[in-house]
């Protein structure tokens, strides 16, 4: 799991938040190891939690 990290982290996070993270959602998950998709749900959690908004629903929205 940590031969190689292959993401950058978000400003302001080190590599060691993103593994802790990504160890958390691997656990709850029940999965054997950290996988990319762990490590890029704990990037988007971590910019999420850094990221002040007014609105209360941040998912994409129809343009149209």
């Amino acid at each position: 799991e940590l031969a190689s990290y292959r993401f950058e982290p978000p400003m302001g996070c080190s590599h060691a938040d993103v593994m802790i993270t990504a160890h958390r959602i691997r656990v709850e998950r029940g999965d054997h190891h950290i996988d990319k998709v762990h490590l890029a749900d704990a990037i988007e959690a971590l910019v999420e939690q850094r990221q002040q908004t007014l609105s209360r629903d941040r998912g994409a929205k129809n343009p149209y």
